[in-house]
């Protein structure tokens, strides 16, 4: 009877010992799991990070659009818009979303005409990254600035000119290639749309672009 009750207590005690030998196991496993997953996060973090890094900087830009012009002395023109921009743009650490600082110079011209449209611009910027990676993305852009138009004609020896300061909004929709291109499709509202003064008027409607940014 002795060796019977002392047989089950070791028993007993092996599979107490085993039961918590599991139980140690199991948190051991719990632990290095979130580990892993701690360790995982940061290395995401520092990778977003540093994506959201290389996307700030000094960027340049060309553009090219068209607007229409009716003027007292002729109707319609649609003119080529060609110009150029300069800027600083800066992503949050989720490299999602960020902000643009940049001027930008528009002109246009025909044989009896010149418009120039002068603009510094704060533009929020926004992408969703279409691969792995993170090096492309579609995006787009909003913002305001604060705008100058100048126009001028010749016509029968007269030389009416305008000159108006005001605001203009942007809108428009990105794709980004390898981080550093930057296509954009967009509109600009600029801040004079019509004007008339004696026997001389001057409308235009919005500017229609296509841009390319350099990232530096």
């Amino acid at each position: 009877m002795f060796f019977k009750h002392t047989l089950q207590g070791i028993l007993l005690f092996i599979l107490a010992a085993m039961a918590l030998r599991a139980d140690e196991l199991a948190s051991q496993k719990r632990e290095v799991y979130m580990l892993k997953g701690q360790l995982y996060e940061q290395e995401q973090a520092l990778k977003l990070a540093d994506i959201a890094k290389k996307k700030n900087g000094i960027f340049m830009g060309v553009i090219l659009g068209s607007m229409t012009f009716n003027t007292a002395y002729y109707a319609q023109v649609h003119p080529l818009v060609y110009g150029l921009r300069v800027g600083y743009q800066k992503y949050l650490k989720d490299y999602i979303g960020g902000l643009r600082f940049y001027g930008e110079y528009l002109r246009a011209d025909t044989t009896k005409m010149t418009y120039q449209l002068g603009s510094a611009n704060l533009d929020v910027i926004a992408d969703v990254p279409l691969d792995n990676n993170n090096r492309y993305a579609l995006g787009g852009y909003a913002g305001v600035g604060m705008g100058w138009v100048g126009y001028g004609m010749n016509t029968f020896g007269l030389k009416p000119d305008v000159s108006h300061l005001g605001i203009v909004f942007n809108l428009g929709l990105a794709l980004t290639l390898n981080i550093k291109h930057r296509i954009e499709l967009g509109i600009k509202i600029p801040p004079l749309v019509s004007q008339a003064k004696g026997l001389y008027s001057f409308a235009t409607t919005n500017a229609y672009m296509v841009s390319y940014n350099l990232l530096f």
